[in-house]
């Protein structure tokens, strides 16, 4: 399997220790895995309920990745 290249913050997220926890394609919040994402139109579309529930998923999925690496004393 071929992986796609990862963009440019990403690699430098990875660069400086950081760790990627997007939601994936199997959830059901919005089954983007590069993560929740919204265009506005310059203003003309104002941020939805589906949007709203799929950050709000992601930001679950961080802070639940957060607590288990915490747990395992990796996190100084």
């Amino acid at each position: 399997m071929t992986l796609p290249p990862i963009p440019a913050a990403e690699c430098h997220v990875l660069e400086v220790g950081g760790v990627l926890v997007p939601p994936g394609y199997t959830d059901p919040a919005h089954g983007n895995p590069y993560g929740t994402s919204h265009h506005d139109a310059f203003g003309a579309v104002p941020v939805g309920e589906p949007t709203r529930a799929a950050a709000r998923a992601q930001a679950q999925r961080v802070v639940r990745f957060a607590r288990v690496v915490e747990g395992l004393g990796v996190v100084a």
